[in-house]
């Protein structure tokens, strides 16, 4: 249910959104094809095509590995 609806229903029973509603916390799942948001109750659901995970995973791969390699001409340069 929408917080406004729990709201309208915390009104008809004349008692605190508190005591009714507890809001929950924070969940972000990324699944292999979408990823979802759960945030006080609302879900939003946005499709994230496979081939730019991909795409993304190898751009990853090629930045960590020009860091090694930085990391080792600093060392490098440290020693000399």
């Amino acid at each position: 249910m929408k917080i406004e609806e729990w709201k309208k229903l915390s009104n008809i029973l004349n008692v605190p959104l508190e005591d009714i509603h507890e809001y929950d916390e924070k969940q972000i799942i990324i699944n292999r094809d979408n990823t979802s948001v759960n945030y006080q109750g609302t879900n939003h659901i946005c499709s994230v095509p496979e081939s730019l995970l991909e795409s993304l995973q190898e751009y990853i791969n090629i930045l960590k590995e020009e860091n090694k390699e930085l990391k080792l001409k600093v060392e490098k340069k440290k020693t000399d």
